[in-house]
């Protein structure tokens, strides 16, 4: 029985360690690489009852939150406002302690479901 229990618990602790994300860096370029516009938008100086925010492909924030399962979104926080961003159908994902790190995210804003995101394509992470 001790020797299961030594089975089982070296395993999950292997399956811990080969998280692919564990080994990332906190910062840097993740998803499709793009060139940062200047006229990228700060969230907090979106109307997001506007229907121009359709045309808007980058916003920047601070990283309030983010999924630290899979690592296919996070939130974006810039003054009281948020954004929730989402990684396109889940093509990369996000490494792991990015709390309070500066990111600008590449894509567009979607409403799904009567909820307005943002479906990032890439996203850099400083």
């Amino acid at each position: 029985m001790k020797r299961l229990l030594l089975i089982a618990f070296s395993a999950l602790f292997l399956a811990c360690n080969n998280d692919p994300r564990a080994k990332m860096t906190s910062t840097g370029s993740f998803g499709e690489k793009f060139e940062i516009a200047n006229d990228m938008k700060e969230i907090n100086t979106l109307n997001l009852s506007d229907s121009s925010i359709y045309d808007i492909h980058q916003i920047s924030g601070t990283i309030e939150k983010y999924c630290k399962g899979e690592g296919c979104w996070m939130t974006l926080k810039a003054n009281n406002s948020f954004v929730r961003v989402d990684t396109k159908d889940k093509k990369f994902v996000l490494p792991k302690n990015i709390d309070g790190k500066k990111a600008i995210a590449n894509g567009q804003f979607i409403l799904e479901d009567n909820e307005l995101s943002f479906e990032a394509t890439g996203i850099v992470i400083e």
